[in-house]
């Protein structure tokens, strides 16, 4: 591992679908504008399908260049990453200065041993990452773990840890069960964005629906009597509820919490897990954070 530190190392290859794919979800609603002029045959379809031919191409070589210009490094103190194509961008992070380490992997990148690594520090308070490495393998991950955590204890070695803490017994981990899951799915108010998107998506939908479809539509819904209209605004909660539901169920699946000397981990996700490291020391809020950890594993064992 000591080999490849202070040489500059790419992303895996797989880095480039995950620039493409950020640059889609970037431009998603044009795209989506395009797709309904285009079904709609509101404007010339040589216009059109230009315009979305054009789109994706710079998507794409967007995306390609973002991935050829990419570059990090490391020593035992700190990571550096080169980014940028035009205007390039060199981001310095001392390892005694990074607050939180998040990682994720997306469950197609399980088999090949990658995952994302999303880096903040104590200064960074606008809610995004300072940095992230889109793609990496999870031994390099690993091992940038490591020297944070190295970095850390070196600093905080001759620091005093507070005696309610030190004298509080807590558990090693906490793992939610299926059953409290369930409840918080239910009970959470997630249903009510979904039934927005729902309510959003049809009032827009109107506008851009050929006639051909438009008419046939009006003409059921006109013909329907209260209790069939009842019937389909039921279904369309029930839909929104069961999609909700499955959304926060996918996203906590096996949350877990890791109390360890140094630093708390939490761990959730199905299709994409997160991973992320909270030191425990080094932190004004440290306290709290093991006595929240307290409070959460006295109630489970409750």
């Amino acid at each position: 591992m000591n080999k490849i530190m202070n040489k500059n190392s790419r992303l895996h290859p797989l880095a480039f679908f995950v620039f493409l794919y950020n640059n889609l979800k970037r431009y998603l609603l044009f795209i989506i504008f395009l797709f309904f002029e285009i079904i709609g045959d509101r404007h010339s379809g040589l216009l059109l399908y230009g315009s979305l031919i054009l789109l994706l191409i710079f998507s794409f070589i967007d995306a390609l260049f973002r991935y050829i210009f990419f570059a990090y490094r490391f020593d035992e103190n700190s990571l550096t990453i080169d980014s940028g194509v035009f205007v390039r961008h060199h981001e310095h992070i001392p390892f005694n200065k990074i607050q939180t380490i998040q990682h994720k992997q997306w469950f197609f990148l399980q088999p090949f041993g990658l995952e994302s690594l999303s880096i903040e520090t104590a200064g960074h308070n606008d809610g995004k990452a300072e940095a992230i490495l889109p793609v990496i393998p999870l031994k390099i991950s690993n091992f940038i773990e490591k020297l944070n955590q190295q970095s850390r204890l070196e600093d905080v070695s001759s620091e005093v840890v507070p005696q309610q803490v030190k004298n509080k017994k807590i558990d090693s981990n906490y793992q939610i069960n299926f059953h409290d899951l369930s409840k918080y799915a239910l009970t959470s108010f997630g249903i009510i964005p979904t039934l927005l998107g729902f309510v959003g998506f049809f009032s827009q939908v109107d506008d851009y629906l050929p006639q051909s479809i438009k008419k046939p539509v009006e003409s059921t819904i006109n013909s329907l009597v209260a209790q069939e209209f009842l019937i389909i605004l039921i279904l369309i909660l029930l839909f929104s509820l069961l999609a909700s539901y499955l959304t926060t169920i996918q996203k906590y699946y096996h949350f877990t919490l890791i109390k360890s000397e140094h630093k708390l981990t939490t761990i959730r996700g199905f299709f994409q897990r997160y991973v992320v490291s909270l030191p425990l020391k080094k932190n004004p809020s440290s306290f709290c954070q093991a006595k929240y950890f307290t409070s959460v594993v006295e109630i489970s064992n409750g």
